[in-house]
């Protein structure tokens, strides 16, 4: 690969521009390098704030006895830190926070409609702007980036600037 080469000799050369500029994760490994140090964080976050409740409301006897729901609340997790670092991957952190304020909205409002939660019609007009807002930024990005394919294609010669529209006025005569 070129750039991995192009890396080698900018380390050579001892450039400034080693370093995380460098790297291209993928979703596996950035959670690999993440993972630890987070697990550290929240081990001593509930050390220091909780551990007195937990022993305190035997909450331990409650994971095991419901191991199997804690287990496959991990896998969700797991899954959704994968989608996360592909979805920053393929698009970009902008986006990322984007749909998680479309699912927060739309949870929301799903909650309400179906399981009957209470909200002020207030929080429905802000959730439901919320999701709209979603919704038009989408279809902005889709039209914005179907012109700028059509734009490369143009600029390549693959399309021409202007399709030929055929000459239907009624003053010229097709002459056989």
């Amino acid at each position: 690969r070129a750039s991995e080469r192009e890396r080698e000799r900018e380390i050579e050369r001892g450039s400034s521009h080693t370093g995380l500029l460098w790297c291209r994760f993928s979703p596996l490994e950035g959670l690999y390098y993440m993972a630890p140090a987070g697990s550290v964080c929240m081990l001593l976050m509930v050390l220091l704030f909780e551990a007195h409740d937990i022993r305190e409301r035997g909450a331990l006897d409650t994971i095991r006895e419901h191991w199997r729901y804690f287990a496959l609340a991990s896998t969700l997790g797991f899954a959704l830190n994968l989608l996360s670092f592909w979805i920053i991957r393929l698009t970009s952190s902008v986006m990322l926070k984007i749909i998680s304020v479309a699912r927060t909205a739309a949870l929301v409002l799903w909650c309400a409609a179906f399981l009957h939660e209470q909200i002020t019609p207030l929080e429905a007009l802000g959730y439901t702007i919320s999701l709209s807002g979603f919704a038009v930024y989408n279809r902005l990005r889709i039209t914005e980036t179907a012109e700028a394919k059509a734009n490369q294609h143009r600029v390549a010669g693959e399309i021409p600037e202007s399709p030929q529209k055929p000459d239907h006025s009624p003053h010229k005569i097709a002459v056989a």
